[in-house]
């Protein structure tokens, strides 16, 4: 017994010493820096803190249709965290609708409610078509985004009403609105669909819009293939958000899911894939791609292989969850 211990003892030895100094640095990198799932840190709304991450949402504006989509900044401390992405999104609105500056005093929350009290001067001045639903959902969005949050009850003048515009019967706030599970909804008819991302021109930052699907093909290629052409022509407000190499061959790209992961093999090198190109895709694929049901990471393949390859806080060879933050800020 002794004599084989010593044996396979040495044996793991030789292999070890095998092994190059760049093998090793690489294995300990992958160590510390695995890309799992983190606990998420759950924040308080009525939480004052400073320099703490937090979600607001944006306005895209393009030939008078409207998309929100999420931002990050920094906590003042000054005021509650959510009366602090409430006001930061207001802002945001009124820049992009070039609207006077307005902004909440407080909001106040239970049983999982929030009620946000918005001025009637600022309602009637919202622009028709989507941008009263895009608004309202915007605010929506930013007040989920706390745990202890799930519903949001508007008031006009601190009385409660209809709609969210006195012009417009876009979006009903006669009782507390709930997120919404499809964001960006181009169709509200009950058909297949998913959330794809696309990029804001000559930006970085990802929108979610909610698309229609048509039967046939499994929602991962389909989804992979749509990413891959471009918006459509209504939606040519939008850049595409996965720029690949141009002598791609989309016949040759590989896609299939085994259990919650979906493997996508690409017929050529990382080198091959510029690299501001490739992270701009890898977001976009990433959060598509996790949007699906039963779909938990993304694992990347080139020529059949996995590549230790790293970019900014990726590795390649690591299968990749959803991002938490969409649009960190810089």
């Amino acid at each position: 017994m002794r004599r084989v211990f010593f044996l396979l003892l040495l044996t793991s030895l030789l292999l070890t010493s095998c092994q190059s100094p760049s093998e090793h640095v690489v294995s300990d990198y992958l160590e510390q820096n695995r890309q799992v799932k983190t606990e998420e840190v759950l924040l308080s709304p009525t939480d004052q803190m400073k320099d703490q991450p937090l979600v607001f949402y944006n306005l895209y504006a393009s030939q008078n249709r409207y998309w929100y989509y999420p931002e990050t900044f920094l906590s003042t401390g000054e005021d509650t965290l959510v009366l602090q992405a409430v006001n930061k999104t207001l802002a945001a609105i009124c820049q992009s609708l070039g609207l006077e500056e307005f902004s909440v005093e407080s909001i106040q929350h239970k049983n999982k409610i929030a009620e946000i009290d918005l001025a009637g001067k600022f309602t009637e001045l919202l622009p028709p078509l989507n941008a009263v639903r895009t608004v309202g959902e915007a605010l929506v969005m930013t007040l989920t985004e706390f745990a202890e949050i799930e519903r949001a009850q508007f008031f006009i003048d601190g009385q409660t009403g209809n709609f969210l515009s006195r012009n417009s019967a876009q979006f009903e706030i006669n009782l507390p609105v709930s997120r919404p599970t499809w964001p960006n909804e181009e169709s509200p008819r009950p058909e297949q669909k998913t959330v794809f991302y696309w990029a804001l021109p000559k930006s970085d930052r990802l929108v979610p819009i909610t698309l229609p699907l048509v039967l046939g093909e499994t929602v991962e290629k389909q989804a992979l293939k749509v990413l891959i052409s471009g918006p459509d022509s209504y939606l040519n407000g939008f850049s595409p958000s996965v720029k690949l190499p141009l002598d791609f061959d989309y016949s040759q790209l590989q896609i299939y899911k085994e259990e919650e992961r979906v493997y996508i093999n690409f017929p050529f090198e990382p080198a091959d894939w510029p690299e501001e190109d490739l992270l701009l895709s890898l977001r976009a694929i990433v959060q598509t791609l996790t949007e699906i049901e039963n779909v938990e990471s993304v694992q990347f393949l080139f020529l059949g292989k996995k590549h230790n390859v790293f970019y900014e806080n990726f590795n390649l060879g690591l299968a990749i969850e959803k991002l938490p933050l969409l649009n960190p800020n810089n």
